[in-house]
């Protein structure tokens, strides 16, 4: 599946896009031009050294990321290329920043990134399998971007912020915040200033630390 997004443009997360599982892999056709063989990626990212992993989100080839529970992202994601409307603004509870190279102008999202056919697939141009979507290819502006994953009230990020979260308590805590439909909005912005290293998760060192406002 692909779509096209111009600067300030909103595209949702296909309806029949679906992981089964806690990983997704934010990227490129060109995997950021850095001439590494989408097998040799996977192999990397099915446990790669915390040294591997900032190599690879320091020059902005992927962003990977980790999540408590399976399905996180589907049916509830929005890709946002460009300015963010003010009620998605208020409304985002916790954050993730970092950055990727798109030289290519073909922004993908994966489900996993550890299997390298898949990957190979994914980055190929060809379409995805409609009764197995597990990933989804935007059209953007070639060029660098800052990355803001954005998490909402509904999001398994807020709403298992801890062991002992409490949902009608989260609830009430973001009462005050404008509702929107979606879990998590994947923002692209073009880079202007180089942005820290994401977190990495100690158990399987892929970015999944959110950070709340």
């Amino acid at each position: 599946m692909t779509k096209s997004a111009a600067i300030n443009t909103q595209i949702p997360l296909d309806e029949n896009f679906f992981c089964d599982g806690a990983y997704y892999l934010l990227t490129s056709h060109s995997l950021g031009k850095s001439g590494i063989d989408p097998h040799a990626l996977a192999d990397i990212l099915g446990s790669p050294t915390a040294s591997q992993m900032n190599d690879l989100l320091r020059k902005g080839v992927c962003l990977p990321l980790a999540f408590e529970g399976d399905c996180a992202m589907d049916g509830g994601t929005l890709f946002v290329v460009g300015e963010l409307d003010a009620r998605h603004e208020k409304a985002w509870i916790a954050c993730l920043t970092s950055k990727l190279s798109i030289p290519c102008g073909k922004f993908v999202m994966l489900c996993g990134g550890g299997d390298g056919d898949g990957l190979a697939r994914a980055v190929s141009g060809k379409p995805a399998d409609e009764d197995y979507c597990i990933y989804q290819t935007t059209d953007v502006p070639p060029g660098d971007y800052r990355v803001d994953v954005l998490a909402y009230l509904d999001s398994d990020t807020v709403m298992f912020m801890d062991e002992d979260s409490d949902e009608d308590a989260i609830r009430e805590k973001y009462a005050h915040l404008p509702k929107v439909d979606e879990r998590y909005v994947v923002h692209l912005t073009p880079l202007e200033d180089d942005v820290p290293l994401p977190p990495l998760v100690d158990e399987v060192n892929w970015p999944g630390v959110f950070e709340f406002r």
